[in-house]
């Protein structure tokens, strides 16, 4: 092959190479996607089109807003991507390599195929990646699904915990559940109350936890 072809095919596989900045970029990006999602899915619970009231600061952090709602939830995360990583990356490749020799693994594997899959290092880090993106997908949706039915069945059966005081900017006080605030809106429920209030930030002077 001509020096120059190989000059091309060279800077053609360049092109496809990414470096950690660009997969930190992608990974983030697929974190604001399954963020929005999230918070679509929650509020539509309680009949809010959240989008109409979230500025571009609030889709950018929403996928960490989404987690840092709870410490638990946090914890919980991390620690279920740190073990899917051990078990898909370090345990199965170790496991198959251990007993692909011995009678009982042959016949529930095929080794051959299997010897395929943990050798060809790049095809299996893009599978084991598809894994760990389908279930943060699969969290993300869970948390809205789960909180927002949680909370908005509550707030049908008149079960809600007051949990702030918000004082306005006319010194007017009251007592609320807080479902939700991003940089332009509190949304929250009095005592008694069935539906939803939005208030724009402008026209809160405090916010104290109960």
């Amino acid at each position: 092959m001509s020096e120059p072809a190989n000059k091309e095919k060279a800077s053609h596989a360049n092109t496809h190479q990414y470096g950690l900045q660009e997969y930190l970029s992608l990974g983030y990006i697929y974190l604001i996607i399954l963020g929005i999602i999230s918070d679509v899915i929650y509020f539509n619970f309680f009949g809010i089109n959240i989008l109409k009231y979230a500025a571009i600061s609030d889709i950018l952090i929403s996928p960490i807003s989404t987690l840092v709602k709870d410490i638990r939830v946090l914890i919980t995360v991390v620690v279920f991507i740190g073990l899917a990583y051990l078990f898909m990356f370090k345990a199965m490749p170790i496991f198959h390599l251990k007993n692909k020799q011995k009678g009982w693994y042959r016949k529930i594997q095929d080794v051959e195929k299997m010897d395929k899959y943990y050798g060809d290092v790049g095809s299996n880090n893009i599978k084991k990646a598809g894994f760990l993106l389908f279930f943060l997908f699969s969290m993300f949706l869970g948390m809205g699904i789960g909180s927002g039915t949680a909370i908005s069945n509550k707030i049908k059966n008149g079960n809600i915990k007051l949990d702030h005081t918000i004082i306005f900017s006319d010194n007017i006080s009251k007592q609320v559940k807080m479902i939700g605030q991003n940089s332009g809106y509190l949304f929250y429920v009095t005592e008694g109350q069935k539906k939803v209030s939005i208030t724009p930030m402008g026209q809160v002077k405090e916010i104290q936890k109960l």
